[in-house]
């Protein structure tokens, strides 16, 4: 993306579910997080850059790039870049961007997983679920079934309630769900 060609490291930490997630969205493409997070901040950087300078910044600037590259196609990619004002990195990731797409159309990439099992849906409850604010006495029964120790699913199965709802007033009340030793 940038025509200086000297580097400089950058390093910081992100939170593990941060990094799966990097993790899944690079895989498809046969990079590495790490590589997957550079893209994306080398994107976010240019967006910022644009956006202080006045320019165009959002989804639709770099679609009008590509069109543009993808109509200039069958040419060298320095032609590319030149004529478009464009970094000649980004014309060769858009044009190996496009490979990939045609290889995939042509032999699409075997699936690691087998696919999943097809399961008939669970039966519906007898009741709907309950959702809304906690009444009073169900506050009473949560109470008492967590100082016993019991789960935020067993907790919703007696009140008849969403698991996440009950999660979701455990979370917002301490007071009354004070955290277990688990919850850290």
């Amino acid at each position: 993306m940038f025509n200086d060609q000297r580097v400089q490291q950058i390093s910081f930490a992100v939170p593990t579910v941060v990094f799966t997630n990097l993790a899944k969205r690079a895989g498809p493409l046969n990079i590495k997080p790490t590589e997957y997070a550079r893209r994306l901040f080398e994107a976010a950087y240019a967006a910022r850059v644009a956006g202080e300078r006045g320019q165009q910044t959002e989804d639709a600037a770099l679609d009008h790039q590509v069109r543009q590259v993808f109509l200039l196609a069958d040419c060298e990619p320095e032609f590319i870049a030149e004529a478009l004002l464009l970094p000649l990195e980004r014309v060769q990731r858009m044009l190996e961007g496009w490979r990939q797409v045609a290889r995939d159309l042509v032999d699409p990439p075997a699936k690691a997983e087998k696919p999943a099992e097809t399961k008939a849906p669970p039966p519906p409850p007898a009741e709907p679920m309950k959702t809304g604010a906690m009444e009073a006495g169900e506050i009473s029964v949560i109470r008492a079934l967590w100082r016993e120790g019991k789960t935020v699913a067993a907790i919703a199965d007696t009140l008849g309630r969403a698991h996440k709802s009950v999660a979701n007033f455990a979370m917002r009340n301490r007071d009354i769900c004070p955290p277990r030793k688990a919850d850290k």
